[in-house]
Parts: C-alpha cells; sequence; structure tokens
C-alpha cells in the first residue's frame, strides 16, 4: 500500500547568491548589464542586448535582418517532440513566407510553456509572452529623456536608473499589505510611476516602447460542451505529453478543483511523474488539502510527498528572496524556503493554476455588471483593493483598452490580466529562486476554448466542464471529494442567513430554526423552543 511521505528535513544546500539572485530573471536594453558580469549575453537586432541568468533558457535564430528570440521554454502540443530551437525555427520560417506581426503573434496561441517572445521583422520589433503573462515582463515608459529598458522585475530596473519609488504606490502597497498577505498589483502599475507591467494579451513595441493590446479582437465562438470536452481533453493531453518529453515533471496535488483537472491530465505519464502537496501557513495533515490528496493518490496506487513548508524563511535566504522581487511577499517566501529544503533539484513544478480564467469568480462579486456597464469602482470590488485614487486609476486605463464590443465577459478577463497576470506571475517569480514552472492550462487556445462554453457549465463551485473533463481524462480522480470543507461551509452560511440573519427570520417556523441549528452546530444540545 502506498503511503504518504512527510518530506521535513532540510537537505544539504548552499545558499549560493552567484546563483540565487535574480534567479531566472532577464535584463533587455541598449547595453548588456555590467552588474552581472556571469550572466549570458545575448545580442537582439542591432540595438538590443539581452543579458540573461544563466538558469534561464535562451534559444534564438536569425537570417538576414529577421529574428526570434525566445527566453524561457515553450511547448508545442501539435509536436510534442519540438525542442525550443526547434519551435523557434519555425517561426522564423513562418515569417521569412510571411512577416505581418500581427499574424506572428496570433500564430502562437497554441503554445505552451512560460515565455518571452521577441520577434524583429526588418522593420519592427515586439516583446510578448505565454497566455498568462507568467513569465514577468517590466518596462520603462518611452520618454525623451529616459533609456528604455525591460526586466523581469521593476527594482532591477529602478536601480540601474536611479528611479525613486511613487509615493501613491507606496502608500497603496503598504495599506494593501495589511489587508491580505497575498497583496499584488492592480493594473498595469508597479512601485515606480516610470516602469510598468506589460498585461497578457498585449504585446510591447520596443521601437516606441508602448503596450498595445491584440486580444480579443473578434467574438468568441459559440461552442458546446461536448466539442469543447473533445478539444480541450486532448489539448491537455498533447500538452502534458509536451511537457513529460522535455521536463521530470512534479504535480502539485490539493482537493481543489484546478489541480485535480491537471492530475487528470497525467494519466498515461503517471509512473514517470512525483505527486507532492505543500502544507504551509495553516495546513494541517487534517486539512482537506492534504488529507483529500492523500486518499486519493492511495487509491490510484500513487506515491504521494508532503512538503512540510516552516513558518518563517532563514536570514540568509530571505535577504536573497527580498532582493530578488520587489515588495516581495513573505508568506510566499516561507513556501520558497521549504521549497529550497525539500523539493528534488532539477524537476519543474506542475501547477494547476490559470484555468480560473474560465470559472466565473469575479462574477459572483458584481453580479449584475456587464462588459458595457462596468466600472472601475465594480473592478476594486471584484478584486477586494480599497476604492483609492491608485486603483481606480489604474482600472481606469485598463477599461479603456478593452474592446467591449466583443462578447469576451470583462470580469473573466479582468481575472485573466490582473489576478492571474499580476498576482499569479508575481508568484511564480518569487518562486524562481527554487525551481521553474510548468502551467498546462497557459495556453491561449486552451483558454479561448474554455470561455466559449456557456457560462452555467463553468460555475466556480461547481463547474459542469471540469467534472465532465475529467470523467474523460481519469475519471477515477473524481473517487475522492472535490473541497468538501468548502462545500460544508457555503451551506452552513446560507443556514446561518436563514436561521439568524435574515429580516425574515421571524415568519421561519420554530421547527425549521431548530433543525438549522443542529446542522450549523451539531456538537450542541438544543432545548425545545417555545
Amino acid at each position: 500500500m502506498n503511503q504518504t511521505e512527510y518530506v521535513d528535513r532540510p537537505q544539504q544546500r548552499q545558499y549560493d547568491p552567484a546563483r540565487l539572485c535574480f534567479r531566472r530573471q532577464f535584463v533587455l536594453g541598449p547595453d548588456f548589464v555590467n552588474q552581472f558580469q556571469q550572466w549570458n549575453r545575448l545580442n537582439i537586432g542591432r540595438t538590443l542586448c539581452a543579458t540573461v541568468h544563466p538558469d534561464l533558457g535562451t534559444s534564438q535564430a536569425t537570417s538576414d535582418e529577421k529574428s526570434v528570440t525566445l527566453l524561457g521554454f515553450m511547448l508545442n502540443p501539435s509536436n510534442p517532440e519540438a525542442t525550443d530551437l526547434d519551435i523557434v525555427n519555425g517561426l522564423l520560417s513562418d515569417l521569412q513566407l510571411n512577416d505581418n506581426l500581427d499574424a506572428f503573434v496570433e500564430s502562437t496561441s497554441p503554445f505552451g510553456g512560460r515565455w518571452v517572445l521577441i520577434v524583429d521583422n526588418g522593420r519592427e520589433v515586439r516583446l510578448f509572452h505565454d497566455a498568462a503573462g507568467l513569465r514577468q515582463v517590466f518596462y520603462t515608459q518611452c520618454t525623451a529623456s529616459q533609456t528604455n529598458w525591460c526586466a523581469s522585475d521593476p527594482g532591477v530596473i529602478a536601480e540601474m536608473l536611479g528611479l525613486s519609488v511613487d509615493t501613491d504606490a507606496h502608500s497603496f502597497i503598504a495599506s494593501y499589505e495589511r489587508l491580505t498577505r497575498e497583496y499584488w498589483w492592480p493594473g498595469d502599475t508597479s512601485l515606480y510611476s516610470a516602469i510598468r507591467r506589460l498585461l497578457p494579451n498585449h504585446y510591447l513595441d520596443l521601437n516606441t516602447h508602448s503596450s498595445q493590446r491584440y486580444w480579443p479582437a473578434t467574438d468568441l465562438p459559440d461552442l458546446s460542451l461536448a466539442d469543447c470536452l473533445q478539444r480541450s481533453s486532448e489539448l491537455l493531453l498533447r500538452m502534458m505529453d509536451s511537457a513529460h518529453k522535455r521536463f521530470r515533471l512534479a504535480v502539485t496535488v490539493t482537493a481543489g478543483w484546478d489541480s485535480r483537472v491537471a492530475l487528470a491530465a497525467t494519466r498515461d505519464i503517471r509512473h514517470d511523474v512525483m505527486y507532492f502537496t505543500l502544507m504551509y501557513w495553516e495546513l494541517s495533515p487534517e486539512s482537506d488539502d492534504i488529507r483529500i490528496p492523500s486518499m486519493l493518490l492511495r487509491k490510484l496506487g500513487l506515491p504521494h510527498h508532503v512538503i512540510a513548508c516552516p513558518s518563517t524563511m532563514r536570514d540568509e535566504f530571505a535577504r536573497i528572496y527580498n532582493r530578488n522581487v520587489t515588495t516581495a511577499r513573505e508568506v510566499y517566501g516561507t513556501i520558497a524556503q521549504g521549497l529550497f529544503n525539500a523539493f528534488p533539484e532539477g524537476l519543474v513544478m506542475v501547477k494547476g493554476v490559470v484555468s480560473e480564467v474560465a470559472r466565473c469568480w469575479y462574477r459572483q462579486r458584481v453580479p449584475d455588471a456587464t462588459s458595457q456597464t462596468v466600472t472601475p469602482r465594480m473592478l476594486a470590488q471584484a478584486v477586494e483593493m480599497e476604492e483609492n485614487a491608485f486603483v481606480l486609476t489604474a482600472y481606469n486605463r485598463w477599461l479603456a483598452d478593452i474592446n467591449r464590443t466583443v462578447n469576451v465577459d470583462t470580469l473573466d478577463l479582468l481575472f485573466w490580466e490582473q489576478r492571474m497576470g499580476s498576482w499569479q506571475a508575481m508568484s511564480q517569480l518569487e518562486w524562481d529562486i527554487v525551481q521553474d514552472v510548468f502551467t498546462p492550462f497557459n495556453c491561449r487556445t486552451l483558454l479561448t476554448q474554455f470561455l466559449s462554453v456557456d457560462r452555467k457549465y463553468r460555475s466556480p463551485q461547481n463547474p459542469i466542464l471540469y467534472s465532465e473533463l475529467m470523467k474523460l481524462l481519469w475519471p477515477e480522480v473524481l473517487s475522492e471529494p472535490i473541497n468538501p470543507s468548502k462545500k460544508k461551509e457555503r451551506v452552513r452560511t446560507v443556514i446561518q442567513q436563514f436561521v439568524s440573519d435574515s429580516p425574515m427570520r421571524r415568519f421561519v417556523p420554530q421547527r425549521m430554526k431548530r433543525l438549522g441549528r443542529r446542522l450549523l452546530y451539531p456538537e450542541r444540545r438544543f432545548s425545545r423552543e417555545r
């Protein structure tokens, strides 16, 4: 019988600042960065210089004045055997046949991975990234007096150019940090007024250093549930096969929907990957996210590894971690410390994030909003940020950039470009100090398929699309419940409102009140009410 293994003893690893500092990051500008003498150097066209950490992969193909440069890794589910260089060479061949960059950007929609792509057709140079922007990019706004730079993190640029912190941004993040330990930035903002984040579905024109939206440009098609299931299941399997052929994989499993679908997509490679769960913050062996994966993987005949994360970072590790990412979050640092202690070297983590884009999360917070009526204040309410000038200005700028005539729900786009493009992208950058991450749902074609299905199949709590997808991929993964405690809590909340909080309480029969209290508090005994 397979047992759950708890891993909490640190491996004998050295805190090597030369390797860990700004790990897997890059800087792009008119010159190479002398600060990083040991990093790789790559010329792009005649004017651009990329300074790249040795642990961030690079691939480049050039011909005459045209070039395609990849930072990170890219997967082609149509050809799982293809390497990064194969993919880049293929893209260059396409560019030589048709140097229209709009068509070029569109052609990358089926690709997965975590990447930044820089394409030069001899006249124009564009930079864009993977579907959810998980290979993060910040850039300086174009001004006559300021040199233009791009980087994985804004702090590196600010330090190079001597930029000062924006007082409004600092006030926002200090206040937001007090409200939530998982704070993140609204819109395209950063700690510096002169530095912006490149959002998903946007490219950066490196001639003008201006950001342009390229998706969505047209309406999504109406896709039946059956058609979506067929297309997305095949695409997910090919995507996972592509990653398996490229890396040694470690799949994180929780009690939630997204990781369960990712688990289902590994059926054909299950004996060649590691399955694990991170036990962090308030989690314990009795928590759903630990208990459910343990029981499920035992039923599937697979080993389960639990990595126990410490409550604090070690001082030496914390210094490097906080240096690597501007406004790094301490709570994610403790997870990074746990990964550094126990995650095997050389494995790529598989995370079941990004698919939440399809699950209408923000619709439940502002149910009456439409793409035509949504306001910056509604967006702030949806993401649960303070409705101050900094936040509202950021979301007003974001709204002004959207084509509201297409049938993509603005609230779905908000989750895609803000929650994933900021909160999740920042998380993965923070964990780059330990390992790289592969997200099988991080593919524009796949997300488009999900969003093309009727909303009734994509509810946050009970997404029929997900359960039916798992039945196709690996039905046995449904043998254990999904988020059972959350379901109980939702029922408890409804009963609480019905029994105690509702203004209609006086009309509820006493027998119903007693039944409600027994369901709410089964551990108590209640006398008959008269």
